[in-house]
């Protein structure tokens, strides 16, 4: 989601509502009542404001810190199904279903270093090739989510490629709930409510091949 749509959403009267909410439920399940939560509109509650506040921005460090990150991806599947079976995905969705339908995908062993791209935009997909060179390929997607599992609870991740008739097809990790979801299709994102279909941006996160002589 880009930046000023998210400062738009923070400060609606919506958001405020389902904070507060979500808090008053995590205070009662620990033994605390409504008192707890008031004591935060107090002078006396501006320390507890700052700890919320440290654990808030401390969380989204641990996240930018992850998404900085270089992973050693390794994986050897016969197919694009066994290598779909092996993420032990919660959900599959399109093509993920049926992986004889898929085209311009291959297997073969996998050993690279990638990493996490963002765009700063949202732009066509048709587009993401272009400005995402070193995208990696379908084999390289499918051993990196059954290698690091837990990383797409954090934020969608995808990559595109081409097929032999011109075709753009995309694969995209992702999480809903706690339920760790794969799609392989042709063209846009199903599953992302925020981006209409054929864009991509905010916080889909791209994998990458690790270009030589990077940090």
């Amino acid at each position: 989601m880009e930046r000023k749509n998210i400062a738009v959403i923070v400060s609606a009267v919506g958001f405020l509502t389902a904070f507060i909410s979500a808090l008053m439920t995590a205070v009662n399940k620990r033994g605390g009542n409504d008192d707890d939560v008031y004591r935060l509109s107090l002078p006396e509650g501006q320390n507890l404001i700052d700890q919320i506040a440290d654990i808030i921005v401390g969380a989204g460090k641990a996240v930018d810190e992850r998404a900085r990150k270089t992973f050693r991806v390794i994986g050897n599947f016969s197919s694009i199904a066994e290598g779909i079976k092996a993420g032990g995905y919660d959900k599959l969705f399109s093509s993920a279903l049926s992986p004889e339908d898929i085209k311009g995908a291959t297997v073969h062993s996998v050993d690279m270093h990638v990493k996490l791209a963002q765009l700063d935009q949202i732009v066509l997909i048709k587009e993401l090739v272009a400005q995402l060179p070193s995208l990696v390929d379908l084999a390289t997607l499918l051993a990196f989510g059954a290698q690091w599992p837990d990383v797409q609870r954090e934020f969608p991740i995808a990559t595109v490629w081409e097929d032999s008739e011109g075709q753009l097809w995309f694969a995209a990790l992702d999480d809903n709930h706690q339920r760790r979801r794969l799609e392989i299709a042709l063209d846009g994102p199903l599953f992302n409510s925020t981006d209409i279909a054929s864009e991509w941006g905010g916080e889909m996160r791209f994998l990458v091949r690790e270009e030589t002589g990077s940090s």
